[in-house]
């Protein structure tokens, strides 16, 4: 991860320097053999430091003197034996390591401090995201300390996200939540409803299969759709695949004002009940939009009547709104459910108030995590 575009703006130089006075000769351990550990050794002078070891959890069953980047490999049960003056905490997420250490290292004159603490909470959900895109091929391509916006990267897709609210991206992307357990007949072409596409990140994670011959996405919120509208600015490979309404799906033609959290715009919604479930303490902190909602029957069936869809991957995530959508369409547009191959994606308020409009003789569930909050994962397949 390019630490050094931020780090530089958060006075990262500064405290590199008060280290340096504190430090002096004494002898120095550093905890965490991670991407912020490397970056320091590539981009600041590390001599100036007296360092005799690094050590990790990964290096629990590592020998004690091994090497890691030309320095003493130093199992975590081995740090008192190896009498540092101070062990200096070089991960984000310091706090948490701290406390652990308390209970590891018996030496009370053994001195823990974090090596930035500054950027501990500010960027703990991007330094998480990061480290889960990595086996993914993901890589930060772009970061802007001022907007806070960032670009994570494979080589194939350019995945435009923020620092407040980088989640749903490791999601999709780093954990497959739309890596279907259902083994459907790639031979074919399928077209994807994406309704509450969000950032369009699930768009573009179809789009991007072979197997995938359009994609038609709708989001609620204006600006959440600018934001959309970039990643597909950013994939014009897969973009073409894509298109994209600026409303939401609903049982009526009809307008909204929603409190809309910029800061967790994964989670705006028209749905009151949603909202006092899931996040109560944001009341009052959002933002008053004034949002377009569609009635789905008749949006939908003229897409798929205009564009002869069949095989459709139904995928819905729309904070509260799936109960309206689904019910529309059981009653205004039965014909959908001969079309649909599978449905995948989450219920927010309750698993049967969905399933209950599907018509049972046509689909069976493949699973349905419900969880105590009202949430629910699910795919459901044609039988």
């Amino acid at each position: 991860m390019e630490f050094g575009n931020y780090m530089e703006k958060d006075k990262f130089v500064k405290r590199i320097n008060e280290l340096k006075e504190i430090l002096g000769s004494k002898p120095v351990l550093f905890y965490g053999a991670g991407i912020l550990f490397e970056y320091l050794i590539e981009n600041q002078d590390m001599t100036v430091f007296n360092i005799i070891g690094i050590s990790d959890r990964k290096f629990k069953n590592e020998e004690f003197g091994s090497k890691f980047l030309n320095y003493n490999v130093v199992p975590i049960d081995f740090i008192d034996k190896s009498e540092p003056e101070y062990v200096v905490i070089s991960v984000l997420e310091w706090k948490k390591v701290i406390e652990s250490l308390k209970n590891s290292i018996k030496n009370p004159n053994i001195k823990i401090i974090p090596l930035f603490e500054e950027c501990n909470e500010k960027y703990k959900s991007l330094n998480y995201v990061t480290k889960t895109l990595k086996p993914k091929g993901f890589e930060v391509l772009k970061f802007d300390a001022d907007t806070e916006e960032v670009i994570f990267s494979n080589g194939n897709l350019n995945i435009y996200t923020d620092v407040q609210y980088p989640w749903i991206v490791g999601e999709i992307f780093a954990e497959d939540i739309y890596k279907f357990q259902t083994n459907l007949d790639l031979t074919k072409q399928y077209s994807v409803l994406d309704i509450g596409a969000n950032r369009c990140y699930a768009s573009i994670y179809f789009a991007q299969k072979d197997w995938v011959k359009d994609v038609y996405a709708f989001e609620l919120v204006p600006q959440t759709v600018e934001i959309a509208q970039k990643n597909l600015e950013l994939n014009p490979k897969y973009s073409s695949k894509i298109k994209l309404y600026p409303f939401g799906l609903g049982k009526e033609n009809t307008t909204v004002t929603i409190e809309m959290l910029p800061h967790r715009d994964g989670c705006n919604t028209i749905e009151n009940n949603f909202f006092d479930n899931y996040m109560p303490q944001e009341h009052g902190k959002g933002i008053p939009q004034v949002c377009e909602i569609k009635k789905t029957s008749e949006v939908i069936s003229k897409i798929v009547e205009e564009n002869s869809l069949d095989n459709i991957i139904f995928k819905i995530d729309a904070e509260g709104a799936e109960y309206d959508i689904i019910e529309d369409l059981s009653e205004n547009y039965p014909q959908i459910f001969d079309k649909i191959a599978i449905l995948v994606g989450d219920t927010h308020l309750g698993f049967e108030r969905f399933y209950d409009f599907l018509p049972k003789d046509k689909f069976k569930i493949v699973y349905a995590n419900k969880q105590e909050n009202g949430c629910c994962p699910f795919e459901i397949v044609k039988l």
